[in-house]
């Protein structure tokens, strides 16, 4: 598919090459004035309202990390807003001073392949790290890159989205430490170490070294100072054979979606000395996400897989071992409990299946005489292979309209002119009427031209007002009192209301689809039972006025009198059931009924019904 050609000259060529197309040169090129401007330093300051950010854009390292020093930590980091777009969108969070850092700041950009070690910078994008060791994989002679390049990309393909991968980056994905992040147990197995910085008061910069796996202290939480950037990672270059990598994940789609439990293992094996023709195992490391509030190694599994041969009942054995070490409550968020822990356990055996499938590779290919791989049944080799590390397909589909079947007729016999051949029936139907053809949704051509009017591309009729739920912060807590003066204060707010008003309009605040037992908005002097439960509605002339109104309500909440109770097992040992919500629908004379026994006239049995 190409570009139409413009009649002034304007662009032709291939859909790829249309990003290239489409802006100036002068925006493309790192040599004209305007990319000179750009580089600069620039501090932006929002004031149009009162909880307006100040935007910093350091142009070199020592001043990102000045900035860092001089706010003591009180900056918060942005690159691909994909996390902290979340965190003040939906979690209303507010961070007044925020960082994007140039892209002149050359070591937090680049990805470089040095002899001993790929350097990746912390900025960089997810898809240029991605497009950089694929690159290497597929051009390098030097066996131990590649196979330290393709474990990075394979993952680095099914990691969240496209559009994601274009902006976001692996020190976000570090900082944030999310429990189930893909690349953060790939890298922890692999022995990688982040590079954090930091500046004096002099201006001298300093650097120490953390290993990713003692990066992740607790839930959310890593070895981080405030003054502290991770300037970059450094993953080391393993052996030219016998020493595997692979990266393991399931999730409910294979597309733009957090993984239920991922993984990275390495080992390296050699050939036994003792000449039993086997190979023993020398070191292994094995890192899991989705089974603990951190990425967590597994010592205890590794310790029972070195020294011990490699073979199939090893690594079955190990899988106790891990099932042991990765134990999880019933009650750990996620749930899945055993569908985790069984995943857990056959990653291990895949990555055996994949270490034997390699090990055949590196025996061919040795120049010194190594021992035969294992043997492995060929009903199990299919084991080695992954979603991950196949080739992932393009996008399509194809609909086959089959023609539309037409009776000859009972009575007319024989095929004459009054009563022709099925298929001449078939072609005229086809001709005259849409049956059996092949039509366009009725949107899909605008959707395909951006032509498609949304609900917010409609205009909005004169002096609409938008409307901001104000939510309860807290949870088992008496709600105290609610002061909306602050709220009242910013420009564009019209009022906020709560229980209190809808009381005065001669409303109900109580609802509920059958049973009346939820409130619109709660009232003071009541318990909040959930962090998120409505307590009132801010209303104002826009929505971010109203977004802005919503979080600036004062809300006073009381003391906790006891624990919140969260699971089923802490119900019942506190005596705690919903008696109000046994209800019965009743409908005829139920009484009646029963009062009759058995003898009711009827067939069949009575049914008793209660919710």
């Amino acid at each position: 598919s190409t570009l139409p050609a413009e009649a002034d000259g304007g662009p032709s060529g291939t859909w790829l090459e249309q990003p290239n197309e489409m802006f100036p040169d002068e925006l493309k090129s790192t040599e004209t004035d305007v990319a000179a401007e750009a580089a600069k330093p620039l501090v932006v300051m929002d004031k149009s309202a009162p909880r307006g950010a100040t935007w910093f854009k350091p142009a070199s390292l020592v001043e990102l990390l000045g900035l860092l020093r001089q706010y003591e930590g009180g900056c918060k980091i942005v690159v691909g807003n994909t996390e902290v777009g979340i965190e003040t969108k939906f979690k209303q969070a507010f961070y007044p001073r925020l960082i994007y850092p140039s892209h002149s700041i050359e070591s937090l950009y680049s990805v470089s392949f040095a002899p001993d070690s790929i350097q990746i910078g912390a900025c960089a994008p997810l898809s240029s790290i991605q497009h950089e060791c694929e690159r290497v994989a597929d051009t390098t002679d030097n066996v131990a890159l590649k196979r330290i390049a393709e474990p990075i990309k394979n993952m680095l393909r099914w990691f969240a989205s496209s559009q994601i991968r274009n902006v976001a980056c692996l020190g976000g994905n570090l900082v944030t430490a999310s429990p189930i992040s893909d690349m953060n147990p790939m890298l922890a197995c692999m022995g990688a170490n982040l590079v954090l910085a930091s500046v004096d008061s002099e201006g001298v910069v300093t650097r120490r070294r953390v290993a990713v796996s003692d990066f992740f202290l607790r839930y959310r939480i890593v070895d981080l100072q405030p003054t502290e950037l991770v300037e970059s990672i450094e993953i080391p270059i393993i052996q030219q054979s016998l020493e595997y990598i692979s990266p393991f994940k399931q999730a409910r789609r294979r597309e733009d979606d957090i993984s239920i439990v991922t993984s990275g293992m390495r080992a390296v094996i050699a050939p036994d000395p003792s000449g039993s023709g086997s190979y023993i195992i020398k070191d292994a490391s094995m890192a899991f996400g989705g089974m603990a509030p951190t990425t967590v190694m597994t010592p205890k599994t590794a310790e029972a897989l070195v020294g011990q041969v490699l073979d199939a009942d090893t690594f079955r054995s190990a899988a106790q071992v891990l099932m042991d070490e990765l134990y999880l409550p019933e009650a750990v968020p996620g749930g899945q409990v055993e569908y985790r822990r069984a995943l857990a356990s056959s990653y291990l055996y895949q990555f055996y299946l994949y270490i034997v499938s390699e090990l055949e590779l590196d025996v061919k290919s040795s120049s010194s005489a190594l021992p035969p791989a294992p043997s492995v049944s060929d009903d199990e080799r299919s084991g080695a292979e992954s979603f991950l590390c196949s080739a992932k397909p393009s996008v399509g589909g194809v609909q086959k309209y089959p023609a539309p079947k037409v009776a000859i007729g009972l009575e007319g016999g024989g095929r004459s002119a009054r009563n022709p051949p099925t298929e001449t029936i078939a072609k005229a139907a086809l001709e005259k009427d849409a049956v059996g053809k092949a039509s366009h949704h009725a949107s899909g051509p605008l959707h395909c031209t951006g032509e498609a009017l949304y609900v917010d591309d409609i205009p909005l009729p004169p002096a609409t007002l938008h409307a901001q739920l104000v939510l309860a912060s807290k949870c088992n807590v008496e709600l105290k009192s609610i002061d909306a003066s602050p709220a009242l204060s910013i420009p564009g707010v019209v009022d906020v209301y709560t229980h209190k008003d809808l009381e005065k309009l001669g409303g109900s605040n109580i609802l509920g689809p059958v049973k009346k037992d939820e409130v619109c908005f709660l009232p003071v002097g009541e318990k909040a039972v959930f962090v998120g439960q409505v307590i009132g509605v801010c209303v104002a002339e826009s929505l971010e006025a109203a977004e802005l109104g919503a979080k600036n309500v004062a809300a006073e909440y009381g003391d906790a009198t006891d624990e919140p109770i969260v699971t089923i097992e802490q119900a019942i040992a506190a005596n705690c059931y919903y008696d109000y919500a046994k209800e019965t629908i009743e409908r005829g004379a139920v009484d009646d009924v029963f009062s009759q026994g058995a003898d009711t006239g009827t067939s069949g049995k009575l049914v008793t019904v209660a919710g």
